[in-house]
């Protein structure tokens, strides 16, 4: 669940803009342990329905800066804690718009792989099998499993408060069953409130999902979500028996 504060100053209640005008804010904070600038945040907020990159947005004090995608910052200008709560604000002058909500970040875990042996996938194997230790405050988790040089990628959900997972053999195949040999990077997320693409990420993520927006007040709608990513394992591929 998501706890929203409506105000910097709770005892003054939220600062709306007049006149009807409605903010949709939607992005992630993330720690990514694989990026050489872990920590990353990046929100894209609509005014109206437009693009709108005159408003501040902010991660706890941080001030995120401006980009042709929206609002971004990355360590080192950015510090964020795992498993701790951090806030969300944007304010916006022009629309006398003072807003702040507050989410926890997913804790650090970590992930092995149990099968198969010596993280060498062969023709004779059929599904990989991984399994992680949890991440407290995480609502989901995100496996990716990619192979760079082939181009191969498969992406999924696993269950919700599940902490183990199969990557099919389709992952490591291709449409006449055959092995794609190479090394695959084997990526595990925890996240909280949905899960965004980020700048840097090295994985793609599902096409078709799109977390779900909430409203948090009058005059902010959208979803702020934040995850952990785990550091990556490897497995090998070979067409031999």
């Amino acid at each position: 669940m998501l706890f929203v504060v409506l105000s910097c100053d709770p005892s003054k209640g939220p600062v709306n803009p007049p006149g009807g005008a409605s903010f949709k804010l939607n992005g992630i904070f993330v720690r990514d342990v694989n990026l050489a600038n872990q920590d990353v945040a990046s929100f894209q907020l609509l005014r109206n329905s437009a693009a709108y990159k005159l408003a501040t947005v902010s991660v706890d004090t941080f001030r995120l800066d401006t980009v042709s995608t929206g609002y971004f910052k990355e360590s080192p200008g950015l510090v964020l804690r795992p498993g701790q709560s951090h806030g969300v604000g944007i304010i916006d002058s022009a629309s006398n718009l003072n807003f702040s909500t507050a989410l926890t970040m997913p804790d650090t875990f970590s992930f092995t792989i149990n099968s198969p042996a010596f993280n060498i996938y062969r023709s004779s194997d059929n599904f990989v099998q991984i399994e992680w230790t949890g991440s407290a405050g995480a609502t989901g988790y995100f496996v990716a499993c990619v192979n760079d040089s082939a181009g191969k990628d498969t992406s999924f959900f696993p269950g919700t408060f599940t902490t183990n997972a199969s990557i099919p053999r389709q992952a490591f195949r291709n449409s006449g069953d055959q092995v794609v040999e190479g090394l695959y990077k084997i990526y595990v997320v925890a996240f909280k409130d949905g899960f965004y693409a980020y700048p840097g990420m090295p994985f793609p993520t599902l096409s078709n999902y799109s977390p779900v927006d909430t409203i948090y007040s009058s005059a902010v709608s959208g979803r702020v979500a934040s995850a952990f990513v785990a550091r990556y394992d490897t497995i090998r591929a070979t067409t031999l028996p």
